[in-house]
């Protein structure tokens, strides 16, 4: 029986519903668009990480940026390296 129900829908015209093969990159590349946009999201309203903001005003810099992290980097983009702006603070 399933198999005749299953021809039937094959051979008829007035099927509500089509399928199209979706490419898999496709399928990555509107979940990355998605995660980045409500990245950005966060990253614009977030009061925090204003010493990173001064490099990467937005998620795009950040992502078109190709850089090699290193624990001073990340210490200086994150505002707590040994800078003046930070010793003052402590």
């Amino acid at each position: 029986m399933a198999d005749r129900l299953a021809k039937e829908a094959a051979r008829s015209d007035g099927t509500k519903y089509g399928y199209s093969r979706i490419p898999i990159s496709a399928i990555h590349r509107e979940a990355a668009e998605e995660a980045n946009l409500k990245w950005q999201d966060q990253w614009t309203k977030i009061s925090k990480a204003e010493a990173t903001k001064q490099y990467f005003p937005t998620v795009m810099d950040r992502i078109g940026t190709k850089i090699n992290l290193t624990s001073k980097l990340t210490a200086v983009l994150s505002g707590h390296g040994k800078t003046n702006a930070y010793l003052y603070r402590l």
